[in-house]
């Protein structure tokens, strides 16, 4: 079971680099030094501030890695199981689709 942590980031903390949304697109944009990404949904930027200021509240138990957001977590915990249900032909298999994806990309 995962622990969430107070980092003491709080919410006023994330909205001081929220901007938006702006009006010609609707889009919500980071105003962290050097970033300015865009981002359609309100929770998505808050979550995007957050790694910014590495306000990973969700630690994995088994290895101690946090996460801003529940679901990583969650998907994170897949390594963990041991179980790989993604094959390549070459021989490697893995515990998540994306990591089969990303390994066949990079011509593995």
């Amino acid at each position: 079971e995962e622990t969430k942590t107070e980092t003491g980031v709080t919410t006023d903390d994330i909205a001081i680099y929220i901007q938006g949304p702006d009006p010609a697109d609707n889009k919500w944009m980071c105003l962290f030094e050097d970033c300015g990404k865009k981002f359609g949904r309100k929770e998505n930027i808050k979550s995007h501030v957050q790694t910014h200021l590495n306000d990973r509240q969700y630690q994995c138990p088994s290895c101690h890695k946090c996460f801003v957001r529940q679901h990583d977590l969650k998907r994170h915990a897949k390594i963990h199981t041991g179980i790989k249900p993604y094959p390549c032909e070459c021989g490697n298999s893995f515990a998540r689709h994306d990591a089969l994806t990303r390994h066949r990309q990079r011509g593995m």
